[in-house]
C-alpha cells in the first residue's frame, strides 16, 4: 500500500506559526530564563537575554567543584531549618511585638534548655501566616496590660466589664487570630500543620492570661490529637513543647494522665543511647511515663485501696526508678554533661529529674514518713531551684530607652511543682521554709502553676503540721507524727479573687483508721 506523500512518519508534530522552540536546559542559568523557558547564556554576573529584554536577573548559579565518585547528602527541609524571612513588610509596632513575643515568650521557655531553633521558625510563620502573626500581637499587647496592672498594684481582671484598650485591642486580634485559624486546611505536608500548632501555642498561653484554664485545655487537646495523627511530619521542638504542657496539664489535673507518655513496652526497650544528645526530650518521656503510672495505677492502691500490692505494678515501679536513676548518672554527674548544657539547663533537669525519682519510688505506699528518706534529695531540689531563680532575665525593649524588668510567662515552671512537692512532703523545718520562700519569689503565672498559691497552701499545710509538735521552735529535721501529717492536699480554684478553697485528707488514727479530711479557704 502506498502511503500519501503528504503524511509524515516517525517525525514530530509540526509546530505551530509563531510558537518559539522550546530550550534546551542548562545547569547553572539564571531563574528567570528558566522561568521564561529561554535558553539561559549563562554570562556573569547578569545574563544577556535579562540585559537585553529589561528583566531583572538573579544572576548565574556557579558550578560545584566535585571530585570524582563523589556522594552529596542534603539535608531534609523541615521547618526548623527554614532561614527566618527579612520581616521588612511589618510596620514598626508589628516589629516591637515581634521582638518582644521572642523575649517574652520564646526566651523564657526554650533558651535555658538550648532551643534556638524556634526563633527561627516563629518569625518565618508570623511572616507567612496572618493567623500567626494577631496570635502574636494579641499575646504581648496582653502582657503589657498584665505589667502594667501588676506595676499599678491593681487586680488583674481580664474578664472585667470595663477593661483597658490594651485588653480590648488584644481579645480583638485574638478573635481574629482564631477565625483565621478555623479557615486554615492542611495540605498534608507538614508545614501548614505545625503553623497550626505555633499558632495553639500561644493561644493556650493567651488563655492562661486570661484566666480561662478550661478553654486553654480544650486547645490544648485538640492540638495533641493533631500531633498524634501526624507524628512523622511535626517539628521535633514542637513535640517537645506539647510534650511539656501536656505534663504540666497533667500535673495540676489531678486525675488526668498525660496523653504523651512511653507505656510500659515501649519504657523497657527504651535506651538512653538513641537520644543522648537530647536529654530534654528524653526526661519529658520517662517523666510522661512517671504520670502516666501514677494517675492509672499507684493512686488507686495509695489513696483509694491500700493493701497489698501486685507484684507486676511494683516491677513496673522499679522499671521506672532505675530508668530515672539511669538518666541522672549519665547526665547529672559531675563532668557527664560537657559543653553542650548550660548551668540553667543541668538545673532544670536535676530538679526534673529528682522530683520524678521522689514520686514513683514513694507511689505505691501509704505511709508518708518515706519521704524522710529522701531529704537530701530534697535539699538538692531546693538548692538547684534557688540557682535557676538567682538571675532574673531583663527584656531589652525599652521605654526611654533604659531596659525594663518584666514579669515573666513560662511555659514549663517545672520548678514551680518541684518546690510544692518539697514544701509538703520534706518534713524538715528548714528545708520546707526555703521551698516556701523561693515560691514567694517565682514569678507567677508559670503556664497553669500560680506559685503564690502554692506558696500560700504549704504554708498553711506546715502551720498544720507543725502544731503537733511539743516544742515551742520546731528543731530540724522537726519529727512530725505520722498521725498529724497530711496525705493530700485537694485544690478547688475560685472564679473571682485572690482565694482558693483547699481540702486536706489526713488519718489521725493511724494507717489502720479511716480517712479524715476538713476544709479551709485560703486567701492573700
Amino acid at each position: 500500500m502506498v502511503k500519501p506523500a503528504n503524511v509524515r512518519t516517525n517525525a514530530e508534530p509540526k509546530r505551530a506559526t509563531g510558537q518559539r522552540r522550546r530550550y534546551t536546559k542548562t545547569k547553572f542559568g539564571c531563574r528567570t530564563c528558566k522561568i521564561r523557558k529561554v535558553r539561559c547564556d549563562e554570562t556573569w554576573p547578569t545574563c544577556n537575554n535579562c540585559k537585553r529584554t529589561g528583566r531583572e536577573c538573579d544572576g548565574v548559579g556557579q558550578p560545584v567543584m566535585k571530585e570524582p565518585n563523589s556522594f552529596t547528602f542534603i539535608q531534609p527541609l523541615t521547618l526548623s531549618h527554614f532561614q527566618p524571612s527579612r520581616i521588612s513588610s511589618l510596620d514598626h509596632e508589628e516589629q516591637q511585638c515581634m521582638e518582644a513575643f521572642r523575649h517574652r515568650l520564646v526566651y523564657c521557655i526554650m533558651e535555658d534548655v538550648g532551643r534556638p531553633s524556634l526563633k527561627g521558625l516563629m518569625l518565618q510563620a508570623a511572616y507567612e501566616e496572618p493567623a500567626f502573626l494577631k496570635a502574636v500581637i494579641a499575646f504581648t499587647v496582653l502582657c503589657d496590660a498584665y505589667d502594667e496592672a501588676k506595676r499599678a498594684m491593681t487586680v488583674w481582671d481580664p474578664k472585667a466589664t470595663e477593661v483597658s484598650e490594651d485588653v480590648q485591642l488584644a481579645i480583638l486580634n485574638y478573635r481574629t487570630c482564631i477565625h483565621k485559624m478555623q479557615n486554615m486546611i492542611p495540605n498534608g505536608d507538614g508545614r501548614s500543620i505545625n503553623v497550626i500548632l505555633l499558632c495553639t501555642i500561644v493561644c493556650i498561653c493567651f488563655e492562661l492570661l486570661m484566666r480561662n484554664p478550661e478553654m486553654a485545655l480544650c486547645h490544648l487537646d485538640h492540638s495533641l490529637q493533631i500531633l498524634n495523627s501526624n507524628a512523622d511530619s511535626i517539628d521535633q521542638d514542637l513535640v517537645l513543647a506539647f510534650t511539656r504542657l501536656d505534663l504540666q496539664v497533667s500535673v495540676f489535673l489531678g486525675m488526668r494522665s498525660p496523653l504523651m507518655a512511653l507505656n510500659i513496652t515501649e519504657l523497657a526497650d527504651f535506651s538512653l543511647k538513641k537520644v543522648s544528645r537530647d536529654p530534654e526530650s528524653e526526661l519529658a518521656g520517662l517523666i510522661g511515663s512517671v504520670f502516666t503510672f501514677l494517675r492509672l495505677k499507684a493512686d488507686d492502691y495509695r489513696y483509694r485501696v491500700p493493701g497489698s500490692i501486685p507484684l507486676d505494678l511494683l516491677l513496673e515501679a522499679k522499671l521506672l526508678e532505675d530508668k530515672l536513676h539511669q538518666f541522672r548518672k549519665q547526665y547529672l554527674t559531675p563532668g557527664s554533661n560537657g559543653d553542650w548544657l548550660s548551668p540553667a539547663g543541668e538545673a532544670h533537669l536535676r530538679v526534673k529529674c529528682l522530683t520524678g525519682i521522689i514520686l514513683v519510688a514513694t507511689s505505691l505506699y501509704t505511709e508518708e514518713a518515706i519521704y524522710d528518706q529522701f531529704t537530701c534529695d530534697f535539699l538538692a531540689i531546693v538548692d538547684s531551684a534557688s540557682e535557676i531563680l538567682s538571675p532574673l532575665p531583663v527584656s531589652p525593649i525599652s521605654d526611654g530607652g533604659s531596659p525594663r524588668q518584666h514579669v515573666e510567662f513560662a511555659l514549663d515552671r517545672a520548678i514551680i511543682h518541684s518546690l510544692y512537692i518539697t514544701a509538703l512532703k520534706c518534713r524538715s523545718s528548714l528545708i520546707r521554709r526555703r521551698a516556701i520562700e523561693l515560691l514567694q519569689i517565682t514569678p507567677s503565672l508559670g503556664g497553669s502553676w500560680d506559685a503564690m498559691t502554692y506558696a500560700k497552701i504549704a504554708e498553711r499545710l506546715m502551720q498544720l503540721e507543725e502544731a503537733c509538735l511539743e516544742e515551742p521552735q520546731p528543731t530540724d529535721p522537726a519529727v512530725v507524727p505520722e498521725w498529724c501529717r497530711i496525705h493530700s492536699v485537694d485544690i478547688y480554684p475560685q472564679s473571682s479573687g485572690k482565694f482558693v478553697k483547699v481540702r486536706f485528707r489526713f488519718r489521725p488514727n493511724g494507717m489502720d483508721g479511716e480517712w479524715s479530711d476538713f476544709s479551709e479557704t485560703i486567701a492573700w
